[in-house]
């Protein structure tokens, strides 16, 4: 009975990470691209039990020793939705860059958490690395919320993070 009752909250657990993730994706083609991934997600994570039940014996029927834990779901979903957010916030510096007539490679870290995953720091690659933290570093912090001290700006060709202010 443990197993039965471990597997409907696994699937509980999966069915409200997917509602959260496809809830908080732009409408648009991400949107449409989220909702296959963790549709196919939820459908693997109902159907894999019963898929491995065809050979089992009717003491394992109520075991389900290989499903995915409800903390393994939970991480596999915030691993998800920390790199879709760090994409997305990336894409929109490197437009933002792009209308001021820089051009930049940007790397977005985010804070992971339950509750709140959210940009937290990022690194800005660019031939003039002063030029576009000149012109971004305000933009970045006034409509991304990531302050002055978690952005830093770096030439290509240097393998030195370090911040150039």
């Amino acid at each position: 009975m443990e197993g039965i009752s471990h597997y409907l909250s696994t699937v509980a657990a999966a069915a409200i990470l997917v509602s959260v993730i496809i809830s908080i994706t732009l409408n648009g083609n991400a949107k449409k691209t989220v909702i296959f991934c963790t549709g196919l997600l939820l459908i693997i994570v109902v159907i894999k039990p019963v898929l491995s039940l065809k050979d089992a014996k009717l003491e394992e029927l109520i075991e389900f020793e290989n499903e995915p834990s409800i903390d393994e779901v939970i991480k596999t979903g915030i691993n998800f939705t920390a790199t879709y957010i760090a994409e997305r916030t990336s894409a929109y510096i490197v437009n933002k860059a792009q209308a001021l007539g820089l051009k930049v490679t940007v790397s977005v870290q985010c804070k992971k958490e339950v509750a709140l995953i959210v940009p937290e720091s990022i690194i800005v690659w660019s031939k003039v690395p002063m030029h576009a933290e000149n012109a971004l570093k305000s933009i970045i912090a006034q409509e991304l919320g990531i302050p002055l001290d978690k952005q830093r700006f770096a030439a290509y060709d240097t393998t030195d993070l370090e911040d150039t202010s």
